[in-house]
């Protein structure tokens, strides 16, 4: 069954320049060829560490738990160029399964140059490392992010899990963020985003690229990932916020929201109901139906005793009352902005 991540769920459409971010860009791989190499069939921004689209180092599309991903086996290195950028607020998110027994990594660049890249931040999936050595670890999984194991991090088998990485280059921080369907979002740890992956030096603020890789060997390493996308993000500020809290069940939601200066509320039209009393639409058109009957009942009555009888005066005298009645009515209704249900 296709998973649905809050990545999918954000991007309709995105965009990615050759050095710099535009909107930002996602990958669901929906509609490939399994068995296609990665970076050959995609090109750029996808590479692999040897810039060698095509070669062994270049990953394969596969199935996983019903969805095309990238599939990543012992030998493959597969780079996502990110752009380079050095100022502004990004999001890094993917999706990640490990079949069991198997283990998995990534990484961050501050600088991709093949193994003169200068690394922002590491994670093993499946297994702990202490900076030299790793160990299979079901269940954990090490981050170094600003310093030798930063933290440990859930893993699960044969499950979907969700890793966003949110980067605040004009503030100098990063999170890492952790979730699997099911369950809400976790934050894991947080660090100076400058600093490299083990926190040895300041090595600038630049986003370069992201890094699959198995890290151990062809019996025990082996992973997917979908759902890759870069967000362009914003400083968090919340524009709009609306628990519903204070209201009272029943009442009418833009009425109870405008009186406590929530306006954000309205309906589609624009019109709102009043808390207070007012003529409905069918007592209007009741009345009016009536006074247009009594008017043409007047004048009937009228015309008929000009010619039959003496009592004419007094019957125009009656129809002109009740037309001066019918009238006002009508000059009511348009001060009450109801001209428009008789009007048609």
């Amino acid at each position: 069954m296709k998973k649905v991540s809050l990545l999918s769920m954000v991007f309709a459409a995105m965009l990615f320049c050759s050095n710099a971010f535009a909107q930002g860009m996602v990958f669901d791989f929906e509609g490939q060829t399994e068995g296609a190499k990665i970076a050959q069939t995609l090109g750029e921004p996808w590479t692999t560490w040897s810039n060698l689209p095509g070669s062994a180092e270049d990953g394969v599309f596969g199935m996983a738990d019903g969805s095309m991903a990238a599939h990543f086996t012992y030998g493959n290195d597969q780079v996502l160029r990110l752009g380079g950028a050095e100022a502004g607020v990004y999001d890094l998110v993917f999706d990640a399964y490990v079949p069991q027994g198997k283990n998995g990594y990534f990484n961050v660049l501050h600088e991709f140059a093949g193994a003169g890249s200068t690394w922002a931040m590491q994670v093993y999936l499946q297994m702990t490392n202490d900076g030299q050595t790793s160990t299979p670890a079901p269940g954990h999984g090490t981050v170094h992010a600003g310093s030798n194991g930063t933290c440990d991090i859930p893993c699960v088998y044969d499950q979907w899990m969700h890793y966003r990485v949110h980067i605040d280059m004009d503030n100098d921080v990063a999170t890492l963020y952790f979730n699997v369907d099911g369950e809400p979002e976790q934050e894991m740890c947080t660090w100076q985003w400058s600093l490299d992956s083990f926190g040895e030096s300041t090595v600038g603020r630049k986003l370069d690229a992201m890094d699959f890789f198995p890290p151990e060997n062809a019996s025990t390493s082996e992973f997917y990932i979908d759902n890759v996308g870069v967000v362009v993000a914003s400083n968090d500020e919340v524009l709009i916020a609306d628990d519903f809290e204070a209201y009272t069940v029943g009442n009418k939601i833009a009425v109870e929201a405008q009186a406590a200066g929530n306006d954000w509320w309205t309906t589609c039209q624009r019109i709102q109901v009043q808390q207070k009393t007012a003529l409905s639409l069918q007592t209007v058109q009741n009345a009016v139906t009536l006074l247009i009957i009594m008017t043409k009942s007047s004048f009937s009555v009228a015309m008929n005793q000009v010619h039959t009888t003496s009592h004419s005066t007094s019957s125009f005298l009656m129809a002109r009352t009740v037309i001066s009645i019918f009238f006002t009515t009508l000059t009511v209704l348009v001060q009450h902005g109801q001209c428009r249900l008789i009007c048609t």
